[in-house]
């Protein structure tokens, strides 16, 4: 087996602190930036949405500034957004008002059990070490009701984590970190946690990074 390089406690940290600091400069220039507001959509959120039906309670893990909350809503559908960055919730409180918002560790803390008919994890499973992927996967799966769809988004590039410095605010660069999974691993861990996998798709990055997007569309079996 290759070796695991995991994501450090620092590297994480590092990673919230940046967020907290430039939510509004992230949103403004990445986030809410229209050709990736619309690469988000028609490749994520829309195929999410054709599977499940209207006034569905949908989860946005890692739901950042709001984006894909709004989109959701939109549809017509009742969602919750959660985030570990406190700085992105306050900023997402304020494009997203009268939707419910919380402040979680995905990789620490359980969600509400049998709460949700859909689960949309874009980039959030990124940020989850590799020691604690099978608790956050478990916990997404009983967090869904029997039958409830999910999107799980993934980066894939063997074992290792990532750095890239895309928020450069001011002349002065803040870094995030990413842990990166080889495909099969992914698969097996999303199987092992019980999903049954619908479609998945790999997509080369928007940002060309030396790493690739590998989206799973899944279902809790009745």
């Amino acid at each position: 087996m290759p070796k695991i390089i995991e994501i450090t406690p620092y590297q994480l940290e590092v990673t919230r602190a940046t967020y907290d600091a430039c939510a509004s400069v992230y949103a403004e220039k990445v986030e809410w930036a229209d050709l990736i507001s619309d690469q988000v959509k028609k490749r994520l959120v829309q195929p999410l949405n054709n599977e499940i039906p209207r006034n569905s309670c949908v989860a946005v893990l890692g739901c950042g500034t709001g984006r894909d909350v709004k989109e959701f809503k939109k549809y017509g559908h009742n969602v919750i957004g959660f985030d570990l960055s406190k700085g992105m919730l306050e900023v997402a409180k304020q494009k997203v008002p009268n939707v419910e918002f919380r402040k979680i560790d995905l990789s620490k803390d359980p969600l509400p059990e049998i709460l949700f008919d859909a689960l949309y994890a874009d980039s959030v499973l990124s940020y989850i070490p590799h020691n604690r992927l099978c608790f956050t996967l478990n916990s997404f799966y009983s967090s869904l009701k029997p039958g409830g769809k999910g999107l799980l988004g993934f980066k894939i590039n063997g074992y290792g984590v990532l750095q890239d410095n895309i928020l450069n605010i001011g002349g002065e660069v803040s870094s995030r970190f990413y842990q990166t999974y080889p495909r099969d691993y992914v698969e097996a861990q999303v199987l092992a946690a019980n999903f049954k996998i619908i479609k998945s798709k790999v997509y080369k990055d928007s940002l060309e990074r030396p790493t690739k997007w590998y989206d799973i569309f899944v279902v809790k079996p009745d």
